[in-house]
């Protein structure tokens, strides 16, 4: 009697199966999956003012460089002109699209705790852009 044996092959798991684990971990560390869908044109746009390198297009592991870029070849150059000249940021900073997103966010997160300020007093007037820009006058020993 010939012995047979009773192997078993590696079970290979289906895609929707995989899919679906890949879905769960994300789920237990907190992440979601968005897919993104950037036009050509803005790409070639962020390449051309020099906030994107073209190797960082076609990898898919640089894709937060490539929206970050996006959104910030979104600047007109008079939006950047403005920023620079009001001290948003340094001309340095024109062609880096991260630090432009962030002293963007600083300088909100500023105008915000002015506008607060200035609501509270008991004189206040209304604020407009521009004043956001102005030295604030120092409070400092009045009651």
């Amino acid at each position: 009697m010939t012995g047979v044996e009773n192997v078993t092959q590696p079970h290979s798991l289906r895609p929707n199966t995989l899919r679906v684990r890949r879905h769960r971990q994300r789920r237990r560390e907190g992440l979601r999956l968005l897919t993104v869908e950037i036009p050509e044109p803005v790409i070639e746009a962020a390449i051309a003012r020099g906030l994107l390198k073209p190797e960082d297009c076609e990898d898919c592991a640089q894709s937060s460089s490539v929206m970050r870029s996006a959104f910030a070849a979104q600047l007109s150059d008079t939006a950047l002109d403005w920023l620079t000249s009001n001290a948003v940021i340094t001309s340095e900073q024109r062609a880096d699209a991260v630090a432009i997103l962030q002293r963007i966010s600083e300088w909100l997160e500023g105008a915000t705790r002015i506008v607060g300020k200035r609501n509270q007093s008991s004189r206040a007037k209304p604020v407009r852009g521009h004043d956001l820009l102005r030295p604030q006058p120092s409070t400092a020993g009045v009651s």
